[in-house]
């Protein structure tokens, strides 16, 4: 009696598979631990570059900031890059979605809420004296309490913050648009007064590019 096609096709796809990556306990731990640490790897860059753009738009002023954000991601020879764009816009959305979760720290009852009381525990402070705003101002600070939220947050969260935050950036695009205005500042031009924010543009600029 011949195999169905469907399972002699199967049967040649795990033996390609294994062939590969010889999987066995140690392997696949090691993949999951690499993958995980990549994700988190991701998740902090992708809220940090949020975080430095934020801190541009502040500046810029709604009506040109997404103009200016277009220049400054134009690929080296002069072009357009509107997959970075996109990329940059979700991103941006999901650094300004957890600041305004963050805003609100009581009313946190999901893991989000958890990894805040994590942060407090850690930095000795009651739920009642967290203050984003305070936080965001100090460069320890905030790399605390991202890689606090983020060391065990779930794909499954992620995956909502990035879904809101995507929302969060088009009700922005369409609002920008609506008072569209000249930039009036270049994409190296961002003044002092942005605290951290602006070492980090360049640092994780990569990260959008990808």
């Amino acid at each position: 009696m011949k195999k169905p096609k469907n399972l002699t096709s199967t049967s040649s796809l795990e033996i390609a598979l294994q062939a590969q990556f010889k999987p066995d306990r140690n392997a696949v731990v090691k993949a999951f631990e690499e993958v995980e640490h990549n994700r988190r790897a991701f998740t902090l860059n992708a809220i940090k570059f949020g975080l430095c753009a934020l801190a541009a738009k502040a500046i810029i002023g709604h009506g040109g900031f997404y103009a200016w954000l277009s220049d400054v991601l134009k690929t080296q020879d002069g072009f357009s890059n509107p997959i970075a764009e996109r990329t940059a816009k979700d991103y941006i959305g999901l650094a300004n979605i957890l600041v305004e979760k963050l805003k609100n720290p009581n009313s946190l009852k999901d893991e989000l809420g958890e990894r805040v009381r994590d942060f407090c525990e850690i930095t000795l402070i009651t739920l009642d004296e967290f203050d984003i705003v305070s936080i965001l101002s100090d460069r320890e600070a905030t790399e605390s309490l991202l890689q606090t939220i983020i060391k065990d947050m779930s794909l499954t969260k992620l995956r909502q913050l990035l879904r809101e935050g995507a929302e969060k950036a088009y009700s922005d695009i369409v609002d920008d648009k609506n008072t569209q205005k000249i930039p009036t500042l270049k994409p190296n031009t961002i003044p002092i007064q942005t605290n951290f924010f602006d070492d980090l543009f360049d640092e994780v600029r990569a990260t959008v590019e990808v």
